[in-house]
């Protein structure tokens, strides 16, 4: 009997991953669709760039991968806008509401207008960058990432109509990625829970974000067929309602 209890056991925490309640009610979650959104900007955005300077695009070539940026932005504009509006900081608000509203209209900028623009728009994502290292309410780290990640397919583009050097900007970027996924980084720990008489123990790999959500996972002892636990997976499902996924997913995409 106790062996039939025991395989039981086993088998209802094979496929086991779970979503622990938290406690108290998050302090800000963004929804998977608000995450997807900021991955799929960033990322196309970012591919682009990476697509132009490796294959020595002509102008009117990068003129059309700028628009396909420009309609990215423009798509989630109010979106983004909404993020960026729950900033803290006055500077970092103010620089980046202003490049996402002037970015639709690059193409009618003068060549002066667009090199001090692209300087701007330069100087913003550095600023941004600075406040994520220095910044201790996660919430605002949160949101700062968001923001560089939209100022900064923006920056880059411009950069690339205006002829600049991309490199720097992309050091920039990620390094903001970066330090964003070490300060949003999960909280985890492992216990045991013993069975009767010792006849078997459950090991439990929880990880908690800043925001209150959490996830954990179960290994059971002695060895089953149940695979090892994927630590890096808990932690990374605690945190994705956090702008920490979004850094994750771009960071690869920024390797040029």
């Amino acid at each position: 009997m106790k062996h039939r209890l025991r395989r039981g056991l086993v088998a209802s925490l094979l496929a086991v991953a779970i979503t622990l309640p938290g406690g108290a009610r998050p302090v800000q979650a963004f929804n998977p669709a608000t995450i997807q959104t900021w991955i799929t900007i960033a990322t196309s955005a970012y591919n682009l760039v990476k697509s132009v300077l490796s294959s020595g695009a002509s102008n009117d070539q990068i003129k059309a991968a700028v628009q396909q940026i420009v309609a990215s932005i423009e798509s989630a504009k109010t979106q983004i806008l909404a993020h960026v509006d729950a900033l803290a900081a006055a500077e970092a608000q103010a620089c980046a509401r202003h490049h996402v509203i002037e970015f639709a209209d690059i193409d009618r900028f003068t060549p002066d207008t667009l090199q001090q623009w692209a300087q701007d728009a330069t100087g913003c994502a550095v600023l941004i960058d600075s406040l994520i290292k220095v910044v201790t309410d996660k919430a605002q780290v949160d949101l700062l990432n968001l923001a560089a990640n939209a100022v900064g397919p923006i920056a880059l583009a411009a950069r690339l109509r205006a002829g600049f050097s991309t490199a720097g900007l992309t050091a920039t970027l990620r390094d903001a990625n970066n330090v964003a996924i070490s300060q949003l980084a999960a909280l985890c720990s492992t216990r045991n829970e013993v069975g009767p008489n010792y006849s078997y123990v459950i090991t439990v790999y929880s990880c908690s974000a800043y925001n209150g959500f959490a996830e954990a996972r179960r290994q059971v002892y002695p060895s089953t067929t149940q695979p090892p636990i994927d630590t890096a997976a808990v932690a990374d499902e605690a945190t994705k309602n956090t702008s920490r996924a979004v850094s994750v997913a771009v960071l690869p995409t920024l390797q040029f």
